[in-house]
């Protein structure tokens, strides 16, 4: 939910506070554009709504490639709590009448943030379904092109290739903002609730030599609410983010070891223990987050170990363990204490 939201006032940083955005992503100075507004009311409609409400839609008075953009944004922000967001509108006409880009375009967005929301790989949201038609779509349309009646789903297809290529939230953001001739609040948006999905967006993050990390900031008049959806977020996660961790943006070489872990069997409850994983802290130094299919232990901000996490029916196998070169003698130490800590947090 708060991608979009972040990506938005990122958008209007990078435009008036170049320094800004390249430092801290926001400004507690930026405002939202319509898109992001869009994205912020549906965020705060989704925690306060009430059984039975509906979002009520009103035919569009201008015609255009873009006129649904608005409840494409709605639809990528509704994804976090449902898989079939179009039941939350209420209208007349539908919601991308008469646009048939459109009409792709929420379908493809919601599956895709609703497969990346509990866990699926890059790759994995684009296997099947209206995800594997996306990647038809994508591999067969000239959307890097810059046209003047460029449609929804030609901005998708911009805001998956800036995420694809990215590591974490921020520098998919910043792939976004450096689009020319385009909406860049509307692509900023889209970017931003993709990689949200996946990274989560907790912190600016950037690599050490240019100011490491810090907590992302909202207007005065967002706060309460940003971090109201926040806490949802977190409470109803599938795994522990990436970006909460605040760890993995310098370069990684990654080593097989002997070690006591590979092809352990856990149930689902365990192992859906290590996907949501907690916040680390004094007593439980060690701690694990999901990033495109790899589950990472850390302490302190520094990268030890890393492996997968395989579900086979009533259970998850743990296997292709692996050690970082920072530390590369506390790998087993550090898979074991993040186990145990795991094992008795909820």
């Amino acid at each position: 939910m708060l991608g979009a939201i972040v990506g938005d006032l990122a958008a209007w940083t990078y435009e008036n506070d170049k320094e800004r955005f390249y430092s801290s992503l926001t400004t507690k100075e930026a405002l939202l554009s319509p898109f992001g507004k869009t994205a912020y009311e549906t965020a705060v409609w989704s925690l306060d709504r009430k059984e039975g409400e509906l979002i009520h839609l009103c035919p569009e008075k201008h015609w255009g490639p873009l006129v649904h953009a608005d409840n494409l944004i709605r639809c990528a922000t509704l994804a976090w709590t449902t898989d079939i967001p179009f039941n939350l509108f209420e209208s007349d006409f539908g919601i991308f009448y008469d646009d048939k880009e459109g009409w792709y375009a929420g379908r493809i967005i919601v599956e895709l943030i609703n497969g990346l929301h509990h866990g699926k790989t890059k790759k994995g949201v684009l296997q099947h379904g209206m995800g594997e038609t996306f990647q038809s779509l994508k591999s067969g349309w000239e959307w890097k092109i810059i046209k003047p009646d460029q449609g929804l789903l030609i901005y998708l297809m911009r805001a998956w290739d800036c995420f694809e290529k990215s590591w974490d939230f921020t520098s998919a953001i910043h792939n976004a903002a450096k689009w020319e001739n385009v909406d860049r609040h509307l692509l900023c948006c889209l970017t931003g609730a993709l990689a949200e999905a996946m990274y989560g967006c907790e912190f600016n993050f950037l690599k050490k030599k240019y100011g490491g990390s810090s907590t992302i900031v909202y207007p005065a008049s967002l706060e309460k609410n940003a971090w109201r959806i926040q806490e949802h977020q977190f409470k109803s996660r599938f795994f522990f983010p990436k970006n909460s961790a605040r760890t993995n943006v310098e370069k990684q070489n990654w080593t097989v070891f002997p070690n006591a872990f590979e092809g352990r069997v856990f149930t689902v409850e365990r192992g859906e223990r290590i996907l949501r994983a907690f916040y680390t802290g004094w007593d439980d130094r060690y701690g694990f987050y999901l990033d495109d299919g790899w589950i990472y232990v850390d302490r302190s901000f520094v990268l030890l170990a890393r492996f997968r996490l395989i579900r086979n029916g009533e259970s998850y196998t743990l296997v292709n363990v692996q050690r970082s070169q920072e530390k590369p003698d506390c790998a087993e130490v550090a898979i074991e204490e993040a186990l145990y800590s795991s094992s008795h947090l909820a």
